[in-house]
């Protein structure tokens, strides 16, 4: 066995025991993030304490990706037995803000049997479940992702159409249209991934990249850069994301998947 295998195998074992890093979806670079960064353990903590019953407590996006940069907030998914009720789960959101004022944490409530009963209409939750690390005993093992339900991603795409036409009709200005835009462009690239089966944050992020350019997407993900927008990169970054919606629906409705509530057959006259 050689010298790094023989460390996995200890790490995995000294996890396992502790309960409080995960035992799935061993990644070192994803490791070495969640190691360097001492607020996901105190985030942990705090969690732990305003819920004694959590029976999972789950790092996922750019934080754990690795692409994080000092405007990236912290997304967590919180799992408990039977999920955590709206009253709930506002207290729990106010206790984590007063506790961490200065960072942005995007916490997400459920269970695990709701989640994996997600798996089939969501897509993202695969995102999570792929590419999350667990702080609080482990991900959610899932041998095989279900194949997705073609009305439910219909279904979405009707929403993110909705979308586009609200950043188009309410951004108070150029910078928040595009990043209004650059949100819809992450779903549909998510969307025709899983489609894919790539599951990949990485590879998601370098598409986009690629699309847009580094600069563009500095330029996008900084609040307080909204002069250094211009009409004709706005009408770039406009000119893309339809161009990927109009995409992703003909590649749905290409795809040979199941539909959740299927078309009755037309009776024979």
């Amino acid at each position: 066995m050689s010298r790094l295998c023989a460390f996995k195998h200890f790490l995995i074992l000294w996890i396992g025991r502790s309960k409080t890093m995960p035992v799935q979806n061993l990644k070192m670079e994803s490791f070495k993030t969640l190691f360097a960064d001492p607020l996901i353990k105190r985030i942990t903590a705090h969690l732990r304490a305003c819920l004694p019953q959590v029976t999972a407590i789950i790092f996922f996006g750019s934080r754990v990706a690795g692409c994080a940069d000092e405007f990236s907030d912290y997304d967590v998914m919180v799992l408990l037995p039977d999920g955590l009720e709206e009253d709930a789960r506002d207290q729990v959101k106010r206790a984590m803000r007063a506790a961490f004022p200065k960072i942005k944490l995007d916490l997400v409530f459920g269970s695990e049997r709701a989640l994996v009963a997600s798996l089939r209409v969501e897509a993202h939750y695969r995102f999570w479940l792929a590419n999350g690390i667990a702080t609080f005993w482990q991900v959610p093992t899932i041998k095989r992702f279900p194949p997705l339900y073609k009305d439910a991603l219909d279904s979405r795409l009707n929403i993110i159409g909705s979308e586009i036409k609200v950043v188009e009709a309410w951004s108070r200005n150029l910078h928040q249209e595009a990043r209004g835009y650059l949100r819809v462009l992450k779903q549909l690239v998510l969307i025709e991934h899983a489609l894919k089966h790539d599951y990949s944050n990485r590879s998601l992020n370098a598409d986009i990249e690629k699309m847009l350019g580094d600069q563009m997407i500095r330029i996008l993900r900084d609040p307080r850069a909204p002069r250094s927008m211009r009409r004709p990169m706005l009408a770039r970054v406009r000119r893309i994301t339809r161009q990927k919606f109009n995409l992703v629906r003909r590649q749905v409705l290409r795809a040979k998947l199941p539909c959740k509530y299927p078309l009755p057959e037309r009776t024979r006259v």
